[in-house]
C-alpha cells in the first residue's frame, strides 16, 4: 500500500484498497488479535529498579493528576491492564474500557468498577475525567470522527492521554502494515 496525506488533519495515512483497509479492521476483531495480549511490552526507566510494563508507568504518572474517584475510559484497552493499574492506585474510580472486539471480554476484569464497551464509540456513555489512547489512535480509521467523540466523552477540564509512535523519530513504523494513520507531534497538535 502507498501512503497519503489527509487534507483535513495533515496526518499520513495508509492509501490502500477498500479490501485491504477492511482486512486491517477485521484483524483487530479477530481471535489472533486477542491472543496477542500474551506479548508484554516492558520499559526501563531510571527511577524503577526493574523493567516494568508500560501501563505501570502510565498509571504512576497519570493517577496524581486525577480527581478523587475519577471516571476513566481506555480506548483500545484489550485486557484492561492499564485500568487494573489505576484500580491499584485510585479507590472508587470508574474504570471503563473500549475495544472493537468483543472477544476481549474474557480477559477484561469483571464486576466492581470495571465496565467494558465494544463495537462503536458512539455507544459509550460519558463523560470522563480521563480518556486514554495509548498506542491505539493509529489503528482508528476515522481520526476526525474520533475527535468529535472525544469532545463528547470528556468532562469540562477532562484530560486526554495520547501515546503513539512518532514516525519521524521512528520511520520503521511506516513499514507496519496494520495501522491506518501515522503521526508526529505536529500532526497530533493539528488534529487536537
Amino acid at each position: 500500500a502507498h501512503l497519503g496525506v489527509c487534507a483535513e488533519c495533515r496526518a499520513v495515512f495508509r492509501d490502500a484498497t477498500p479490501r485491504r483497509l477492511a482486512a486491517i479492521d477485521a484483524m483487530y476483531r479477530s481471535a489472533d488479535y486477542v491472543r496477542s495480549v500474551n506479548v508484554k511490552h516492558l520499559v526501563s526507566i531510571e527511577e524503577y529498579a526493574e523493567p516494568l510494563p508500560y501501563q505501570v508507568l502510565q498509571a504512576d504518572r497519570l493517577a496524581p493528576l486525577l480527581p478523587a474517584k475519577p471516571e476513566i475510559l481506555d480506548i483500545g484497552c484489550l485486557d484492561g491492564a492499564l485500568l487494573r493499574e489505576f484500580a491499584r492506585r485510585l479507590d472508587g474510580a470508574l474504570l471503563c474500557g473500549y475495544d472493537v472486539s468483543n472477544l476481549v471480554r474474557p480477559l477484561f476484569p469483571e464486576g466492581g468498577n470495571f465496565h467494558l464497551f465494544t463495537g462503536d464509540l458512539e455507544h459509550i456513555p460519558g463523560p470522563f475525567d480521563l480518556v486514554v489512547l495509548s498506542h491505539s489512535i493509529q489503528y482508528i480509521r476515522d481520526a476526525i470522527g474520533l475527535m468529535a467523540h472525544l469532545r463528547r466523552l470528556l468532562k469540562p477540564g477532562g484530560m486526554v492521554f495520547l501515546q503513539t509512535p512518532n514516525f519521524v523519530a521512528k520511520p520503521a513504523s511506516l513499514l507496519m502494515g496494520d495501522q491506518h494513520y501515522f503521526y508526529t507531534p505536529a500532526i497530533l497538535a493539528t488534529i487536537l
